[in-house]
């Protein structure tokens, strides 16, 4: 897989379900809640969780991957990550 500006944010929270111990990809997320979350208000990122220690782990290898993909600084590259995170990221629990 290329990863692209356009296919990025999939990638970092497929790579974010994976770090959390979530078996199934933001695709797959996408593709079977779409229905309910248009009719019920449901919302993925409230329903899979992380822990914080699950949070950082996955920060750090996210940051890494942008800045070997676009080769961007890495306060860009963290920048750009913590908006993915706070977006569309897992809620953390306690």
């Amino acid at each position: 897989m290329i990863l692209t500006r356009e296919n990025i944010a999939g990638y970092l929270l497929t790579l974010q379900l994976v770090e959390a111990g979530h078996h199934i990809t933001y695709d797959e997320i996408m593709e079977m809640y779409s229905a309910k979350e248009f009719l019920e208000d449901w919302k993925f990122y409230e329903h899979y969780t992380m822990t914080y220690e699950e949070n950082l782990k996955w920060f750090k290898k996210a940051t890494k991957i942008m800045q070997n993909t676009f080769y961007w600084h890495p306060k860009e590259c963290d920048k750009q990550v913590g908006w993915i995170d706070l977006v569309s990221g897992l809620k953390i629990k306690n």
